[in-house]
């Protein structure tokens, strides 16, 4: 065990991406709280009329600094219908230095 854990932070992920009528977007990555890659149990994301094409996650407790790799899903009718960047290549990272 760690002598002194890591702090929990709550981090909200924001990402711009045009969605077409019906589909949603979810965050998914190695994390508990994104589904550990499974978009059945992603972190959702919402937008409204005034913010479209900006997306946005509720708060998310994360352990800070832990390297948490993650990527977004287009869903449509409850399934994925299209990865952002295929692969490893395509894997954001949360910046802590960027997080408020």
């Amino acid at each position: 065990p760690h002598p002194h854990p890591s702090p929990i932070m709550p981090v909200a992920i924001q990402i711009r991406c045009l969605t077409s009528w019906g589909e949603t977007l979810v965050l998914v990555g190695g994390h508990p709280l994104l589904g550990h890659w499974d978009p059945a149990s992603a972190a959702a994301l919402t937008t409204t009329k005034d913010t479209f094409p900006v997306w946005r996650s509720a708060p998310l407790d994360i352990s800070a600094p832990e390297a948490v790799l993650f990527k977004a899903v287009k869903v449509k009718d409850g399934k994925a219908v299209k990865w952002e960047l295929e692969g490893r290549r395509g894997n954001r990272e949360i910046e802590w230095d960027k997080v408020a």
